[in-house]
């Protein structure tokens, strides 16, 4: 794992989110102060629904129990054979305290997850990125009282 950047960090207490009360939504801003990790993992597709299953864990439940956790979100490539996993988090402390959590440990996931990348099935990347540039937030017209379609503008 590359460690060498230094997340910026900053005053988030002001938009950290109760995570049971609050529909999070990733953003991509320049202008945020998050710590931004982007976890890369390619497999066949045999081998991708396995991996699925523990990156969505994570994503769904796991990660919103720990201290820090912003938002996420689980991408799979159309061909099945690589996965992106995007972690906001508030600082690089937080997601290495997570990653090292023991909890991880007890689950039947991570031990598959865990076999399939010392059996060379699966190779995993994890980094962390500071957002440079960004192409501004689009909003939803139905956020705004407009069309309930949902449609970004």
């Amino acid at each position: 794992m590359n460690h060498q950047l230094d997340c910026r960090r900053g005053q988030l207490e002001s938009i950290r989110p109760t995570w049971a009360s609050v529909n999070v939504v990733v953003q991509i801003s320049s202008a945020r102060l998050f710590c931004t990790v982007v976890v890369t993992v390619d497999a066949g597709p045999e081998v991708i629904d396995d991996m699925l299953e523990h990156a969505r864990l994570g994503i769904t439940t796991g990660f919103g129990e720990c201290e820090g956790f912003i938002a996420g979100a689980l991408h799979v490539s159309t061909d099945r054979t690589r996965l992106v996993q995007y972690l906001q988090w508030d600082s690089e402390a937080a997601y290495l305290r997570c990653r090292d959590d023991p909890k991880w440990d007890e689950l039947g996931s991570t031990k598959t997850f865990m076999n399939h990348i010392r059996t060379g099935r699966a190779l995993v990347d994890a980094r962390l990125f500071e957002v440079l540039a960004d192409s501004g937030q689009p909003t939803l017209e139905a956020d705004q009282g407009g069309s309930a379609d949902g449609r970004l503008r």
